[in-house]
């Protein structure tokens, strides 16, 4: 990691920012306009001087905090480094107000306890970090956090990182962090909206527990952009959102486009709502609900050039319980090299209802089941347009049931319904007249434009 020090002026951060001089407000809700307010000029804090002003900023934060005030820092830069706070922490940045990372520093602030409130600041840093917890700016054990329109550019690892905090991070702009923007570790009850996110190594927004739990996070209304896998696998990075062990976590009409895996995974999260996302050009399955998961609701979707569209996957694992409704699918074709079936719209199997889903130009439409993993799926009342196969179901020795019901099969290049063993087809069209049904099959209702009702 290179230690020189950067040499910004005001008008060249803000250009690294993306933000040209168009600065982020100076005053939210967040932070009302009648709460004393002491500024950093009058206590030694000097915008654009070339020295480490952390000493300085420590002291002026501590007076702040002594007098139950907001400290507003000037405009231009102060560069600090590696500040440890444990008392309150209220920051609001004048027009144009930045701080950079200091010279040998490894993050800009780490607070506890808190309140911690930072609005309209500028946070500029570099460095790959060297643990999952590094970051620009790292707050544990607060029960009142609110970030609000801020910007992260770079980071030492993540932009931000939360360690059961609760609060709100809502209309900041995160660019370039080498992990992930956000990072919440146990948290309970995050509320992240409205943020941009863009260019991050290898994640966009982390919501884990420790080990599975509630936690209830809200990620809402949020951009995501251009989401790399820098540290390589095989989906633990890549991905717009990732949830992990963390159950009650609802996102919802969230935009999320460029990411080299999933827009969104919940890996083992119990009671996850996955609603109204618009998710285009994705490297892998656009939303993966998989492992060790209960009861996920992946519902009106808009899934647009991927891999794959949706799966709910791992019954080996136990992953089992979802609710598949609404969702729109189209041109779905692999991105990838992988060892894995993809080109599919919607895979699931395992207690899993997939209903009215308009799948259209992907290699197969809906696929149920692989091998033995196939217990209690039903589709029903879902159109599936110009796929290849429509609908691939598994009649492997020990599959369970599919119920295969009112679904409307338009111009299906091979065959509108097949029984697969793993990955070979071992039944012709099951809709072809006098096709012998498997029986753990039960089809009834369903139309394709090449063979009739079955």
């Amino acid at each position: 990691m290179s230690t020189a020090r950067p040499r910004y002026n005001r008008r060249q951060l803000l250009g690294r920012l993306g933000l040209g001089l168009l600065a982020l407000p100076a005053a939210a809700p967040a932070m009302a306009a009648r709460d004393r307010r002491i500024e950093g000029a009058r206590l030694g804090l000097r915008a654009n001087a070339p020295h480490d002003q952390s000493a300085a900023l420590a002291a002026a934060i501590a007076h702040a905090a002594r007098n139950d005030a907001i400290l507003v820092l000037p405009g231009g830069v102060i560069r600090v480094r590696d500040l440890q706070l444990s008392h309150p922490l209220r920051i609001i940045g004048q027009r144009g107000a930045a701080l950079a990372l200091a010279k040998g520093g490894s993050f800009l602030l780490s607070a506890r306890s808190g309140p911690v409130h930072l609005q309209g600041l500028h946070l500029l840093g570099k460095g790959a970090g060297a643990s999952e917890e590094d970051a620009l700016v790292r707050i544990a054990d607060c029960p009142d956090v609110r970030i609000t329109r801020c910007a992260f550019q770079g980071g030492a690892g993540n932009g931000l990182f939360l360690r059961r905090c609760s609060g709100t991070i809502a209309q900041n702009r995160f660019t370039g962090a080498p992990q992930a923007a956000i990072f919440s570790l146990a948290g309970i009850g995050l509320r992240i909206s409205g943020n941009h996110i863009a260019d991050c190594g290898n994640n966009g927004i982390l919501i884990w527990q420790p080990r599975k739990s509630f936690d209830g996070a809200q990620v809402r209304g949020n951009v995501i952009r251009r989401i790399r896998a820098d540290a390589g696998g095989d989906g633990p990075n890549g991905n717009g959102i990732n949830v992990f062990r963390a159950a009650g976590v609802t996102i919802s009409d969230n935009v999320i486009t460029g990411c080299a895996y999933s827009a969104i995974r919940d890996n083992a999260g119990d009671d996850c709502r996955i609603i109204a996302n618009r998710c285009e050009n994705i490297g892998e399955v656009a939303i993966f609900v998989e492992f060790r998961f209960r009861n996920a609701q992946v519902r009106d979707n808009h899934i647009r050039h991927a891999s794959a569209g949706i799966a709910i996957t791992n019954m080996r694992e136990g992953g089992r319980g979802a609710i598949v409704t609404g969702n729109v699918i189209r041109d779905i074709a692999p991105r990838i090299a992988s060892e894995d079936v993809l080109g599919y719209g919607i895979w699931a199997e395992a207690e899993t209802e997939i209903t009215a889903n308009l799948v259209e130009r992907a290699v197969t439409g809906l696929w149920l089941g692989w091998g033995k993993y196939l217990d209690r799926v039903t589709a029903k009342n879902n159109t599936l347009r110009q796929c290849h196969t429509g609908i691939a179901v598994s009649v492997a020795k020990g599959a369970g049931r599919a119920i295969i019901t009112g679904n409307r099969i338009e111009q299906p290049a091979r065959a509108a319904i097949v029984g697969f063993d793993h990955d070979r087809p071992v039944t012709g069209d099951l809709l072809a007249p006098g096709a012998p049904v498997p029986a753990n099959i039960s089809l009834s209702a369903n139309l394709s434009t090449r063979r009739g009702t079955r």
